[in-house]
């Protein structure tokens, strides 16, 4: 027994002063890489690297304290449940569970966020569209459209108005834009904005073709879900029905 617990001590002191170790690289490279930025920031764009410099080392601080945290509760709370619970195995568990649960939040949250544009992206168009027809400019109808959209669609082009005035050029940000939001449809969109500003053409009808095509698409993929939501559940109950009979 007394070496079962020798054992058992001695493997909870390596995973500890392993998970200290890691902590202490990782924590030690975002801090270079932070500095290493910030360097090439600041000789690149001079004063507007220093305001650039404060956010960066806001965000710097900010994913410290994220990786701080998680490797401390992956620490603490598994040796506390090892000290109430005993054994090895339910302080393996939690350890695991804390470190994957963030990762799938985290992915949880984007793609709710990617659902929310998505569904926002034909009643955007449509209101871009509309400041068009009343005269406005294109930057202008997005400055309305932001004012006017406070969900994660208007952030992100709220985003876009602070990288043009930054010194980006539309196309350049339009395709960043497109990159961070990572969705079929608006990468139509900002292909649509980027050709319409170099070759012309009536940007407001082109809105308004695309905003309708990406509306009777998403119904028809709501029709498609509604149709197989039943086959779905048949065939998850059919594949769970042998584990519970053996249950």
């Amino acid at each position: 027994m007394s070496g079962l617990l020798l054992a058992t001590t001695i493997m909870v002191g390596i995973f500890i002063f392993s998970v200290l170790g890691y902590l202490l690289v990782e924590w030690l490279s975002v801090r270079r890489l932070a500095n290493v930025a910030a360097g090439k920031i600041n000789n690149k764009i001079g004063e507007l690297a220093r305001v650039q410099s404060k956010d960066l080392n806001l965000l710097v601080g900010q994913a410290q304290l994220y990786v701080t945290s998680k490797y401390a509760a992956i620490i603490v709370l598994p040796l506390l449940v090892w000290i109430v619970l005993g054994g090895i195995f339910a302080p393996l568990v939690t350890a695991l569970a804390i470190y994957l649960l963030p990762r799938y939040l985290f992915k949880r949250r984007k793609a709710k966020r990617l659902k929310q544009i998505e569904e926002a992206l034909p009643n955007s168009l449509m209101m871009i569209a509309s400041s068009l027809r009343a005269g406005s400019a294109l930057p202008v109808a997005i400055q309305i459209l932001v004012r006017e959209q406070p969900g994660p669609l208007g952030q992100e082009f709220a985003i876009l108005l602070r990288e043009q005035k930054l010194g980006v050029d539309f196309d350049s940000a339009m395709q960043t834009m497109a990159d961070r939001i990572a969705i079929p449809d608006f990468h139509l969109v900002s292909v649509a904005l980027r050709v319409s500003r170099e070759v012309g053409g009536n940007l407001a009808e082109i809105l308004d073709s695309l905003a309708n095509t990406i509306r009777n698409k998403a119904i028809l993929e709501g029709k498609i879900k509604a149709l197989t939501a039943q086959g779905t559940i048949q065939g998850i109950v059919m594949a769970l029905l042998p584990f519970v009979i053996a249950g």
